[in-house]
């Protein structure tokens, strides 16, 4: 079983242990579902506001996304916390039944005054629905955020994995082929070394073939007519 599928079967198994008593007056209790919260409005307002028609006991309201709520700051918006949703529980059903079929859809300040002056209620009233469900709720979801997460982190770990191998091998063709650059440059300037040498070679045996060419003899090879040939004596 993967995480999806233990998250997905924990409602059922926390719903068999979470019921409450018939007769307690955790059964007497109803809840009532906020679909739209007044904009910037607080659970300490919204409670005072639905008391109005019976005692509540318990109240959740689900905030804003934080990246909406820093856009809107950033862009110079109000800075307090907007509620979008949210569930309150009222000691009676029968209030909860009268405060959804009373406030639904009328003002939420009766006057029409002030900041929520033109606001209205989206209120229905949940039924055959306890705080308990709720709760499994808010867990099951815990647990899917904390599956998305969790197969989030396993696929960026992978993705990482394969881009490090795919970074070494095209190191280890890189490297490769730079060796192959360097012989072959080696391999170029010994040529070029060589004939370099050999071009030296031919200039020197041609300057020494001039040199010897330009020697001036100091014995003539001919004497001129009618002079004697040196005898010992004078040599």
């Amino acid at each position: 079983m993967d995480d999806t599928e233990a998250a997905a079967a924990v409602p059922a198994a926390a719903a068999a242990s979470a019921l409450p008593f018939a007769g307690s007056e955790e059964s007497k209790r109803g809840v009532v579902y906020i679909a739209r919260v007044p904009p910037f409005m607080k659970p300490a307002k919204v409670r005072h506001l639905l008391e109005a028609v019976g005692p509540t006991d318990r109240i959740y309201l689900v905030p804003e996304d934080d990246e909406k709520r820093r856009r809107r700051v950033k862009a110079g918006g109000n800075k307090k916390v907007r509620f979008v949703e949210g569930w309150v529980e009222f000691l009676r059903r029968a209030d909860a039944k009268r405060a959804a079929e009373m406030l639904h859809n009328r003002p939420v300040i009766s006057s029409g005054r002030g900041f929520h002056g033109s606001d209205l209620w989206s209120l229905k009233y949940l039924k055959h629905f306890g705080w308990h469900h709720l709760q499994e709720k808010l867990q099951y979801e815990q647990k899917l955020r904390a599956a998305r997460l969790r197969a989030g982190l396993a696929a960026a770990r992978r993705d990482n994995e394969a881009y490090l191998k795919r970074a070494e091998a095209a190191e280890r063709i890189a490297g490769v082929e730079r060796r192959k650059r360097k012989r072959a440059s080696a391999e170029d300037a010994g040529t070029k070394g060589g004939a370099a040498a050999a071009a030296v070679e031919v200039e020197i045996r041609a300057k020494r073939a001039k040199a010897a060419r330009n020697l001036k003899q100091t014995v003539p090879l001919r004497r001129p007519m009618g002079e004697a040939p040196p005898s010992k004596t004078d040599e």
